[in-house]
């Protein structure tokens, strides 16, 4: 059984960082190049990028349900004031899963291409908010 609960935290922090992780790196590099470059250009590439990372996006969010899912049932006994900060934590994850979706998403115009920079820092900040507060919770359970 230890070595279901070592694989369930492996899949939840490894999916955490290709998650986080991709869209921190999207946000201070990738955003970067794309300034450089034509608006016409920068908007194909913007749109095959996202096309890439949302099938990772959809895996990671997918593997972050059920291992997190897993782990809240498998370990009862949670107070109240875990219960509360659980529940900011899911409407920090709930933000970046949509965040997420949108920025995955072919951008329909150029206002919405422009959208983009600012939706990735927020899931930058929402991610690290949430890595803060399961470390957190992690300590007090």
């Amino acid at each position: 059984m230890e070595i279901l609960e070592v694989l369930t935290l492996w899949l939840h922090v490894s999916s955490v960082v290709v998650l986080i992780g991709g869209i921190i790196y999207a946000r201070v590099e990738v955003a970067q190049v794309l300034r450089a470059m034509q608006p016409e250009e920068a908007a194909r590439a913007a749109d095959q990028m996202a096309a890439r990372f949302r099938p990772l996006a959809l895996g990671a969010m997918a593997a972050l349900l059920l291992s997190g899912t897993y782990k809240l049932l498998t370990n009862p006994g949670h107070s109240r004031y875990y219960l509360m900060l659980l529940g900011v934590k899911l409407l920090l994850v709930l933000h970046v899963f949509a965040a997420t979706f949108v920025l995955t998403a072919p951008a329909a115009s150029p206002e919405r291409q422009a959208k983009r920079p600012r939706l990735m820092a927020g899931v930058a900040i929402s991610g690290l908010a949430i890595i803060m507060l399961s470390a957190y919770l992690r300590r007090i359970f």
